[in-house]
């Protein structure tokens, strides 16, 4: 299916008809066939929150699912047809996009849920509208890991929301078209006021990376 991916994190409130898109998070994707996520961004200014179109089809998929009270991650491809359900996940999203959403929009997903749950109308009105993402260090060729670091003074600036190492010196990792969301080395979130400054700040961290994989030595032999 062509078209950029998003998602759409929904709140449904009583009944399938009420149904508000808290934020829309837009989608880096590494190489086909494996469509794996590289990045996330939230952007509290998103188009897309007020699209007709989009928040049609998410009530209509939540209707046809009679789904009630619950905090959804749906994911969207926008196709040149309009936008087309890949899936419904009766659950806040993974990767930390709730987290994303709280710093672009105020809105906090989890407490949502939580107050959904315990039988209450939560609050979902913006307090901001700013902008974070969060991208993943996937490795360029499989092999072990021999070196990692972070280069600079970028742990000090205000806007670098986390940067974590998720895989270790010594470990192996693969690429695609064998790799996994397990062999992601490290991640990292950044916030600004627009998603084209979470961009530039985005890649302002990967140039600061020093990583080195060393190659696996070719072989005719086959080994498991």
């Amino acid at each position: 299916m062509p078209g950029p991916e998003i998602s759409v994190e929904a709140v449904v409130l009583d009944n399938p008809e009420h149904v508000r898109i808290a934020a829309v998070t837009r989608k880096s994707l590494g190489p086909e066939p494996q469509f794996q996520e590289t990045a996330h961004s939230v952007d509290g200014a998103d188009p897309l929150l007020t699209d007709p179109v989009l928040a049609f089809v998410v009530t209509a998929a939540v209707r046809a699912l009679g789904v009630t009270r619950a905090v959804l991650h749906i994911e969207l491809r926008l196709s040149p047809g309009g936008p087309r359900i890949i899936e419904v996940n009766g659950r806040p999203a993974g990767d930390l996009i709730p987290l994303l959403v709280e710093e672009a929009t105020g809105i906090n997903l989890p407490k949502a849920l939580a107050t959904l749950a315990a039988g209450g109308t939560p609050d979902l009105t913006p307090s901001r509208a700013d902008a974070a993402a969060i991208e993943f260090l996937c490795p360029e060729h499989t092999g072990r890991i021999e070196h990692l670091a972070l280069r600079g003074t970028l742990r000090q600036r205000v806007w670098l929301e986390r940067f974590v190492w998720t895989r270790a010196t010594g470990t192996h990792v693969s690429a695609p078209p064998r790799a996994s969301i397990g062999d992601r080395i490290a991640h990292w979130i950044v916030t600004g006021p627009t998603a084209e400054a979470c961009t530039r700040r985005r890649a302002l961290v990967t140039d600061h990376l020093s990583v080195h994989i060393s190659c696996p030595a070719h072989t005719t032999t086959c080994t498991t």
